[in-house]
């Protein structure tokens, strides 16, 4: 994320120059003023002392200044920015209005990243407003761009995604995404994800029925957590063992993990802490240990969070559990607690607690001779299984009326016809997980044996002829390297005005023998030595060659071939935007192909090069830390500005430079103008015109 976060900040740099008005020499000066004012208001909205009204204001400011000049880049930073806090504030229209917007502007400039970003913030704010449709097509876009750019962190993150939107509606399906989130973080080493992919797929597995699979799950999300401190996550780790447990009836074990899972509570207002005590009293009630379970109730209950709004449900639920308990002791008090947990229930519109709570009171009525109110509930708790879509839940409340000897005839065949179909889904469930598991761990075992099979191979093949093979390849690395350079400098340019520009670049070759030659004789002269090998070791012997070849891919970079047709602008816009880094930011602005398409081939190559030429001075010289390109056709002529704020260079250094000497070479074999104008320790400028 503070990758993508620096990414965002250097392309809103890019585009506070896109407008018009930026073009011109005198205003290019002033952007510095423009990018400082924006940056302030942005970090302003990011500084979390500030009230969430003050900080939306601050971002209303950098948005408007944004769009006011035109600046895209920072108009799709500050957008990105702005749908987050109002989804932080959980105003999720507005916050899914702003990440329409983020998508909308982000398509148009082919802006990939914040692409990717406005689909990420869609599936979120869809998800929070329980539209998982939407979220699962807004996910499915995400992964689709992110695989098309190998973005495997948000590869993961699009598949986790999926996992969390299909898990009310497709379980199997959810359970696949998850698996296949899980791998992706594992390459990328995110123990912590790791775990939570885990996690849910143990809660799906829980849900199903597979209990034994759900242990397994959760404990191989544990194996991820040895080196991560996140109390909370390994108690929920541990809790969900514990339920697991406690639904095979492994009483004992349940209590274990239950006892590890309050352990790690270290806040005692904790919801978490009423959360897995109220599991424990369920465990006690498991064992016919009513009395512990009580106690343990009615401490839960005295919870200073149970009594909000927000956690009725809880209170209902212990409740419940309470009165049940109490109810299987026979006191009174039971039957009066259960029956307000209910009505709790029912103000909240909650089914499935309503389910729970006719069960308890079935139960209760029955041991206590109360037939028809026993009747009642039973015939409820059916009912409300249908509202609930839940089979298990039909086939337990039917289960019961067979008890009761209600309409035996009507309602044994439904049990039937239920119990085989659970038994069915239950063993086909466990299979599916099993299935699904299993296809991914082989091929991840297909792919580590093809990897170690090449290994191998390879390592035999360099024990074998480790020195005739470096020296070949060396040679052949180098032999390679003259004749590219070669064929680049006796092919281009013939014309008697851009000579110097065959000087200037024959001076590669030079580099070649004196900066590479000479490094590769050494490293040829220590791989025939082999006393001299065994001192250096081979490891520091890889180094050097390593050297050498990122050396080499330096200089044939400064040379390679040059599109000249649709792909030129990209092509333009990469080499740029290369040399830009954490010390250098780079502004590009105006550059669009619509410009470039009436331009000829060799005009197109010469720019490209003297623009090669100003950046490479920049790196080399400068100490800039903030470059700006304009580009603006007018009149049929190209107008091009360039500024930095080096330390710029005098007279006699622009007299004295060749690289700045072939750009004026370059320049007027087109027919065009290049003028430079520096101050030391004030920035460097050129300005470039010619006839399109």
């Amino acid at each position: 994320m503070k990758k993508l976060l620096f990414l965002s900040s250097f392309l809103i740099l890019c585009t506070v120059l896109s407008c018009d008005k930026a073009n011109s020499p005198q205003k290019l000066e002033t952007i510095h003023d423009v990018i400082t004012d924006v940056q302030s208001y942005f970090d302003s909205a990011n500084d979390k002392s500030l009230s969430k009204i003050e900080r939306l204001k601050n971002i209303d400011t950098a948005l408007s200044i944004s769009k006011n000049y035109s600046l895209d880049s920072l108009v799709l930073k500050n957008l990105y920015y702005k749908a987050y806090l109002f989804g932080i504030r959980k105003q999720y229209d507005s916050a899914l209005k702003y990440s329409h917007q983020l998508l909308n502007i982000s398509t148009k400039k082919k802006d990939t990243q914040y692409i990717i970003q406005a689909y990420s913030r869609l599936s979120r704010y869809q998800r929070n407003k329980k539209d998982y449709q939407s979220a699962i097509q807004s996910s499915l876009e995400l992964l689709k761009h992110a695989e098309f750019v190998d973005d495997t962190v948000n590869i993961a993150s699009a598949l986790y995604k999926l996992g969390l939107n299909y898990q009310s509606s497709e379980q199997f399906q959810s359970f696949k995404y998850y698996n296949s989130a899980k791998h992706y973080y594992e390459l990328l080493k995110d123990s912590l994800y790791v775990a939570k992919c885990l996690q849910n797929m143990a809660n799906i597995q829980k849900k199903r029925g597979d209990f034994y699979g759900s242990e397994k799950s959760t404990t191989d999300a544990l194996k991820f957590l040895k080196n991560i401190d996140n109390n909370e996550f390994i108690g929920n780790l541990y809790h969900t063992i514990s339920v697991s447990s406690k639904e095979l009836k492994n009483y004992e074990e349940a209590l274990k993990w239950n006892n590890m899972a309050i352990k790690t509570v270290k806040d005692t207002i904790s919801i978490n802490l009423a959360i897995y005590s109220n599991t424990r009293a369920l465990i006690y009630i498991g064992q016919e240990r009513y009395y512990l379970a009580i106690d343990l109730l009615q401490e839960i209950l005295k919870h200073p969070k149970i009594s909000l709004l927000k956690n009725l449900d809880k209170k209902a639920r212990y409740l419940d559990n309470l009165g049940y308990a109490k109810g299987k002791l026979e006191i009174p008090e039971g039957e009066i607690e259960m029956l307000e947990a209910l009505e709790i229930r029912k103000k909240l519109n909650d089914y499935t607690g309503q389910f729970a709570s006719n069960i308890h009171l079935f139960k209760f009525y029955l041991t206590s001779n109360q037939r028809t109110k026993a009747i009642k509930h039973a015939q409820i708790a059916h009912e409300l299984s249908k509202k609930i879509n839940s089979p298990e839940a039909e086939k337990e409340a039917l289960g019961y009326l067979i008890d009761l000897k209600e309409n035996l005839i009507l309602i044994t065949a439904r049990y039937k016809h239920l119990n085989d179909s659970l038994t069915f889904e239950q063993r086909s469930s466990v299979d599916q997980f099993a299935k699904i598991r299993f296809e991914t761990e082989e091929k991840e075992k297909e792919i580590l044996k093809l990897n170690g099979d090449n290994l191998e191979l390879a390592l035999a093949n360099e024990i074998e002829g480790r020195k005739s093979n470096f020296i070949s390849s060396i040679g052949i690395l180098v032999l390679i390297s003259f004749i590219f350079l070669y064929f680049i400098i006796t092919t281009r340019h013939k014309k008697e005005k851009i000579k110097k520009v065959y000087e200037t670049e024959a001076k590669l070759a030079k580099r070649l023998h004196d900066e590479l030659a000479n490094d590769v004789y050494g490293v040829m002269t220590r791989l025939q030595h082999p006393e001299s090998d065994k001192q250096e070791g081979t490891e520091e012997v890889l180094d050097k060659l390593e050297n050498i070849y990122q050396r080499t891919r330096d200089i044939s970079k400064e040379t390679n071939a040059i599109e000249t047709g649709k792909y030129f602008v990209p092509q333009l816009k990469e080499m740029l935007s290369s040399y830009g880094s954490e010390g250098v930011t780079v502004v590009i602005n105006g550059l669009e192909p619509e410009s470039w398409e009436a331009i000829a081939e060799h005009k197109k190559m010469e720019v490209y090069r003297v623009l090669q030429e100003l950046m490479v001075n920049m790196k080399k010289h400068s100490q800039a830390s903030l470059v700006v390109l304009s580009f603006k056709k007018e009149d049929s002529k190209m107008h091009i500005h360039y500024v930095d704020n080096g330390k710029g260079i005098t007279g006699i250094t622009i007299e004295n430079g060749n690289g700045l000497q072939n750009a004026e070479n370059r320049i007027r074999a087109i027919k065009g103008s290049i003028t430079f104008d520096t101050i030391a320790e004030k920035g460097f400028k050129a300005n470039i015109r010619f006839s399109v």
